[in-house]
């Protein structure tokens, strides 16, 4: 997923599961494989709670936790998401590597319907229909930072970019299926 995108559908889901008015719980599939402790989970809880909806400020707040950036990169590390340490530059160059050479496939979650293709044309099983409508009922959501904020994920750009490139370098003949 495009990083900042990712930063922003994270926040937003944190939003939606703490919500304002009492928590719904964060403990099951989705929070309980980012790696959040008991003590992060708290944090999360208490920034994603401490400000209206809409409000820069929380998001600004957000990205200050440590552990909320890098989430991809230290996935493909063998981290847990939210891990608190930063990404170390041999760390991002070793997940590039992997995505360039070594990962059976790359998809791009916002291109979701051609990387639906393009699995099925790499690895030569049948498309359904079922998949490519759900793909085109539930496109991945964008979601627009607050004016004024500068979003990064400088850990996670460049798995990003190696990704992207991959993902748009696939051989003419498994191009020529996916079309």
């Amino acid at each position: 997923r495009e990083p900042r995108q990712r930063l922003l559908s994270t926040f937003r889901f944190l939003q939606q599961v703490f919500g304002t008015n009492g928590t719904k719980g964060c403990w099951g599939c989705c929070c309980g494989g980012w790696g959040l402790s008991a003590a992060l989970r708290t944090t999360y809880f208490r920034t994603v709670r401490a400000f209206p909806r809409d409000a820069p400020e929380g998001l600004r707040a957000f990205l200050q936790i440590p552990g909320v950036t890098g989430c991809q990169t230290k996935m493909v590390m063998g981290r847990a998401c939210a891990d608190p340490s930063p990404v170390a530059a041999n760390e991002s160059s070793a997940a590039v590597g992997f995505v360039r050479h070594r990962m059976a496939f790359v998809g791009i979650a916002e291109r979701r319907l051609e990387t639906l293709c393009l699995w099925h044309a790499t690895f030569g099983t049948p498309l359904w229909s079922i998949e490519v409508s759900a793909a085109a009922t539930a496109p991945v959501q964008n979601h627009t930072a607050p004016a004024g904020l500068e979003l990064d994920d400088a850990e996670d750009a460049p798995l990003y970019a190696a990704a992207v490139r991959r993902f748009e370098s696939v051989p003419e003949s498994t191009a020529a299926a996916v079309r």
